[in-house]
């Protein structure tokens, strides 16, 4: 079976992906759903929980949530996960880059304007990067979480046989940064690991 035929079956898998039930029966319920819907989007209030075979994608500070049909019954949780990997692997390199360029003697906060708006930028270079530059790791999504879910991946990686180097070295750097205390910062506190390394904290100029 295949790692979404197994979620969506109920067989007990060795991780915490929970198995959830589809929000819709079939495409017809979807496309019936998105005639009531315009945009696909719903309260988020409305949508307790990620369904089993659709993703539910939460913007950032919005009560509003846009929902996709992405498969059969476990095609949600993998989406989750894929989800995942690139939200944290992204932040991850924004980290690399911020330090880099503290560290070389640029101003941070001037390189994060000057390449926001080419093909470096993204929703969480633009999310991530004030945060850090504010050092502000108030947690809006929890570091403790996203460690949760990449050692979720992991576990759905090593049981289709799916090699995934960065994830594993970014598992590593999360496992760092829970013995440095950091579990409830936001996961913008991935900045912290690099900053360690190269001896340096980066601020605007």
């Amino acid at each position: 079976l295949s790692m979404i035929e197994r979620l969506s079956s109920g067989i007990k898998m060795d991780f915490e992906v929970k198995r959830m039930e589809p929000l819709f029966r079939d495409q017809a319920d979807y496309d019936e759903f998105d005639q009531r819907h315009a945009g696909h989007q719903v309260k988020t209030a409305d949508l307790a929980r990620y369904s089993g075979n659709c993703y539910l994608g939460i913007d950032a500070g919005s009560t509003t949530t846009k929902v996709a049909l992405v498969g059969e019954g476990g095609a949600g949780c993998v989406t989750k996960l894929a989800n995942q990997i690139i939200v944290n692997l992204t932040i991850a390199a924004v980290s690399e880059a911020l330090v880099l360029a503290t560290k070389a003697g640029a101003d941070p906060e001037k390189v994060y304007q000057a390449i926001r708006s080419g093909l470096a930028g993204s929703a969480v270079l633009d999310a991530k990067a004030p945060m850090m530059l504010a050092r502000n790791f108030q947690p809006g999504g929890k570091l403790s979480i996203n460690m949760k879910d990449i050692k979720n991946v992991l576990a759905t990686a090593h049981q289709a046989d799916v090699p995934l180097p960065l994830s594993a070295g970014l598992y590593e750097i999360m496992t760092s940064l829970k013995n440095m205390g950091c579990l409830d910062n936001d996961h913008s506190g991935i900045v912290k690991f690099y900053e360690r390394l190269a001896g340096v904290e980066v601020r605007p100029q």
